[in-house]
């Protein structure tokens, strides 16, 4: 589970640096811009930033003893409950 969670992160996190800088670089140059290196740094390492924002969660989930029961459901469980036909229990949690 963590050699494939780190191996997709890499992955994504390479496809989307490389597409970002290629577009940067043929917006009129705007790779060269202080203000886009500020915005990104923003993005990255704000308190709600892809970087920061996301640590905790990822924290817990490296955890050797990580369980998804033991996060909150609230955004999951409506969906869940919407595309219910979408998908099959396999085993429901005692």
């Amino acid at each position: 589970r963590i050699k494939v969670f780190k191996y997709i992160t890499f992955v994504f996190l390479y496809d989307v640096l490389r597409q970002t800088l290629l577009n940067l670089w043929h917006d009129d140059k705007a790779l060269l811009r202080p203000g886009t290196w500020r915005s990104a740094w923003r993005l990255c390492f704000a308190r709600d930033g892809m970087i920061r924002g996301n640590y905790g969660l990822w924290k817990a989930y490296l955890a050797p003893n990580f369980h998804p029961s033991q996060q909150p459901a609230a955004l999951a469980r409506p969906w869940l409950d919407a595309n219910a036909a979408q998908y099959t229990v396999v085993a429901r949690s005692a």
